[in-house]
């Protein structure tokens, strides 16, 4: 009867079974995060080539718009998309002195001391470049597309390939004007 007057201490504390589990879910988060934040080349190409295709629109939409460049002299005839290297494009336009001639303008860079028809600059980010491609031109009012210098067509269809090591995916634009990936 002695035994009852002592009362037992009420231990705190966790049991190694407790600390098992929490170092096992602490374990596959870890290995979640690891595998999420590791290289996914073909992440890094989706991502480039929704940031190309958002690009090309405003690019487009600038031609569709008839926007006014400052300091430019003359009617706008369009605004195109131009190689500078393998991770950079540069936006352009061209402009005519005639009056309603801008038909017959050729539609590539006419580049120049200080690129003075050069207005923004696309960069590629994540190790991703532009493969294949030639000038994309979008002409003003009504957003005809030309690639290469050429109309785009079913059978002439614009394409950028963009490339991060093995891995490719083509931005396609269509006569429609339509651009995806």
């Amino acid at each position: 009867m002695i035994f009852l007057f002592f009362k037992r201490k009420k231990q705190s504390g966790f049991t190694l079974v407790e600390i098992l589990v929490v170092i096992a879910v602490i374990g596959i988060l870890a290995s979640m995060a690891l595998v999420n934040t590791g290289k996914n080349l073909d992440r890094d190409l989706r991502q480039e080539a929704e940031r190309l295709t958002t690009f090309l629109r405003d690019v487009q939409n600038r031609a569709l718009a008839v926007e006014n460049v400052s300091g430019a002299t003359g009617k706008i005839c369009g605004f195109g998309v131009h190689k500078n290297s393998d991770n950079e494009l540069w936006v352009y336009y061209i402009k005519t002195d005639l009056d309603n001639n801008c038909s017959s303008v050729l539609k590539n860079y006419p580049g120049g001391a200080g690129d003075p028809y050069k207005i923004d600059t696309f960069i590629f980010k994540n190790g991703v470049m532009v493969d294949d491609f030639s000038d994309l031109f979008f002409l003003s009012p009504y957003g005809e597309v030309y690639y290469g210098n050429s109309p785009v067509s079913a059978s002439n269809l614009a394409k950028i390939t963009l490339k991060k090591e093995s891995l490719t995916v083509d931005v396609n634009i269509r006569e429609s004007g339509d651009i995806s990936y």
